[in-house]
């Protein structure tokens, strides 16, 4: 269910309420949160006990957010699969018939991993979902699991961690040996193989081999289920947001230590997830070393554009709590202020969030109408010069603003080239889009006969 909104004035003064909108919810389901994972483990297969709509919301992702995403085939061999559930089959034995496709799934050439989760209409059926993938599993020696459900109470956040979870447990760690300086990162989002991420897994790794670390295993970083097993080799566990419980499961089996950090944005931002990880790690009289070289680069480019371009812009951010956290912090680094957060998920998620900006700067997980009464009169007085939004944030009457589209979904920007947008390297690469984009809401507005310009 949605929760209430907080903190947004409407326009007569009073907070929205999703209580009185029956439109639609913005924020996406906690199924497709299962196959953003999925997509980012290259042999990893999964099962969806429902009806076939299910087949439908791989195209959040394939052919839209991702552009390299492989999640159905014209083979017919799908990495995503459902069973094809309909009202009159639900009265009907179904343990053997799921564990066929369990089993089928875990034949298929390549499949290190099944998964299964399922929709409301069969979780309500009791199903016992553990003991059909622990009778497959042992038959078949591959990794099959459930992905316990979620649907009516969580969101897209929620099916990603669940999804890591679930991985964490059943993931063979048998031989564990801790090698000195080696590092797993635990709780990464990748939502796509596109160049931004690829760009942000190669800054990862540059940066911790210049403080003498190992990048041993990202969990996720598109690659196999083999190579998250080489989770056993690491000597600490960093947790990242978008993957707190999984990293905890993994350094308890592992008995090895826990470094949790937000996302590494922005210059301060990454100097202190750098910091963050050196301290317990050893290696802290390195920073200074990896840090100033990095600077030197980053700076030059960006701040001269900074009085020009930039100070006293109004930022709005639209999409997940964890990214909007980061955005907060570094946005004072170039002189933006950002002005309101909209949330598109629960408020579970967004705890930090609301304690460092208060209840007045956050709007939670809206309904589509909401939504709208939140940004119009933000964009119609002049509240916001720069949104920075996912596609679900992309609504009517955004007036001059300008948009960089960022985070999960991007449908209508996408990186061809490796390009960044974490770290230092990511950050000056972010600016550079704020800055063109702002650049080109001018000229639009230009040639439409308006005169927007910086904020007085």
């Amino acid at each position: 269910m949605s929760e209430p909104t907080h903190g947004a004035a409407g326009p007569e003064g009073v907070a929205p309420s999703n209580a009185a909108d029956w439109s639609d919810r913005v924020s996406l389901t906690f199924t497709i949160g299962v196959y953003v994972a999925i997509n980012a483990l290259r042999d990893a297969y999964c099962i969806v006990d429902g009806p076939d709509c299910a087949h439908l919301k791989t195209q959040f992702l394939q052919g839209n957010h991702d552009w390299l995403a492989d999640l159905t085939s014209v083979t017919g061999v799908h990495r995503i699969a459902n069973t094809d559930l309909h009202p009159w089959k639900m009265v009907l034995g179904r343990d053997e018939a799921v564990e066929g496709f369990l089993r089928q799934m875990a034949s298929f050439d390549g499949a290190a991993a099944v998964l299964i989760t399922s929709l409301p209409m069969a979780t309500i059926t009791g199903l016992d979902y553990d003991r059909v993938t622990r009778t497959v599993g042992l038959e078949t020696g591959t990794v099959v699991a459930s992905v316990p459900s979620a649907s009516l109470a969580g969101d897209w956040l929620d099916g990603y961690a669940a999804t890591l979870k679930t991985l964490a447990r059943a993931v063979d760690l048998d031989g564990a040996a801790p090698q000195p300086g080696n590092v797993a990162v635990v709780g990464y989002l990748l939502d796509r193989h596109e160049g931004d991420h690829r760009a942000n897994l190669a800054e990862m790794r540059r940066l911790l081999e210049g403080l003498g670390l190992r990048l041993g295993s990202v969990w996720l970083s598109g690659g196999s289920v083999a190579e998250l097993g080489e989770v056993r080799h690491a000597s600490a566990i960093v947790s990242l947001p978008y993957g707190r419980e999984a990293a905890t499961i993994l350094a308890r089996r592992l008995g090895l230590p826990l470094i949790e950090t937000g996302l590494p944005l922005g210059l301060d931002g990454t100097e202190r997830w750098l910091r963050q990880l050196a301290e317990p790690l050893g290696c802290a009289d390195r920073v200074d070393q990896v840090v100033a070289p990095e600077l030197a680069r980053a700076v030059p480019s960006i701040e001269w554009v900074v009085p020009y371009h930039l100070l006293h812009r109004r930022v709005v951010f639209v999409g997940d709590p964890h990214l909007g956290l980061a955005l907060d912090e570094a946005a004072g680094e170039v002189g933006l202020t950002v002005e309101r957060h909209v949330i598109l998920n629960r408020r579970g998620h967004a705890e930090a969030l609301l304690r460092r900006c208060g209840e007045e700067r956050v709007v939670l997980d809206p309904k589509r109408n909401t939504l709208q009464q939140v940004l119009a009169p933000l964009f119609h007085d002049g509240g916001c010069d720069l949104l920075v939004t996912s596609s679900l944030g992309v609504t009517p009457g955004l007036g001059g603003a300008a948009i960089v589209e960022v985070g999960f979904p991007s449908f209508f920007t996408h990186a061809l080239e490796d390009r960044p947008f974490l770290f230092f390297r990511g950050f000056v690469a972010l600016v550079e889009r704020m800055v063109n984009e702002l650049r080109r809401a001018e000229l639009t507005a230009s040639l439409l006969g308006e005169t927007p310009g910086p904020a007085d």
